[in-house]
């Protein structure tokens, strides 16, 4: 019927154009297309003792399968599951362990941090106070330096009283002096007996002269004394006693002190 339809096929080529031989060249080659492909459909079909064979090959696997996965399950499942059990409560133990060091690491720090701040605290308040007794030194120093200024102050002004009356003393004697050489005149250097007189009335009275000059006549501390240039004290002691010598100063001598001497001779 095949051939029959392509002789047909052939004729009809010949009408439209073909010659005889190009259209068999086609039909054979359309023939040889339509083979190969019933070829390849025929062979992935099968038949029906075929089909059931192959199912029960597939049947069989699956049943393998199965047997091997409840053997797995039962053997290498169970033993994956007690390890990951296991890795689990280590997980467990290892979590608690770092919260454990975790919370202890947060108490030491914060326990670190109060005794630091504690420290600081003790360290201000020892830096207050020694501030606050260096203010207290300070002050102290300062009333003490105001109080030896002031008893400085007091001293000079005392010295200095002491001075301009000294002076004034001074100038007194200095001005009974020269009225001594006016009233005696110009006689020369003078001699005259040392009279050791009796010992003074007034012994609440200094006879010190060292604070005078050796030209003041002290007539509160004796009688009357002698100018002496070497000495600055007065004589004193108990009977008379004649002793000459020189006073070696240019000057008169007081008419006072000359008529009391040449009585007391």
């Amino acid at each position: 019927m095949v051939w029959s339809t392509a002789r047909s096929k052939v004729g009809l080529d010949d009408r439209k154009g073909f010659t005889t031989q190009q259209s068999e060249v086609i039909v054979s080659a359309l023939v040889k297309i339509m083979n190969i492909n019933l070829d390849m459909i025929y062979k992935d079909m099968v038949t029906k003792v075929q089909q059931e064979i192959a199912l029960q090959q597939v049947m069989s696997h699956i049943g393998a399968v199965k047997k091997d996965m409840i053997i797995l399950e039962k053997s290498e499942f169970s033993a994956l599951r007690s390890e990951n059990e296991k890795i689990k409560l280590e997980l467990q133990q290892i979590k608690k362990q770092v919260t454990d060091e975790i919370t202890k690491v947060r108490a030491d720090n914060k326990l670190n941090l109060n005794l630091e701040k504690s420290r600081v605290k003790e360290l201000y308040s020892q830096n207050e106070r020694k501030l606050l007794e260096m203010r207290t030194e300070i002050v102290e120093l300062h009333a003490q330096q105001d109080r030896a200024l002031t008893q400085t102050d007091r001293k000079i002004d005392t010295e200095v009283a002491d001075l301009k009356t000294m002076l004034e003393s001074h100038k007194l004697d200095n001005i009974k002096y020269l009225a001594g050489q006016v009233e005696g005149g110009s006689e020369g250097l003078w001699s005259t007996s040392i009279l050791e007189l009796p010992k003074c009335q007034q012994t609440s009275t200094s006879c010190s002269m060292s604070e005078q000059s050796p030209l003041i006549l002290n007539m509160q501390c004796c009688n009357y004394m002698e100018i002496i240039e070497d000495d600055n004290q007065c004589l004193h002691s108990a009977p008379l006693k004649s002793k000459e010598e020189d006073f070696g100063f240019l000057g008169s001598v007081p008419s006072w002190y000359r008529k009391q001497n040449i009585g007391n001779e």
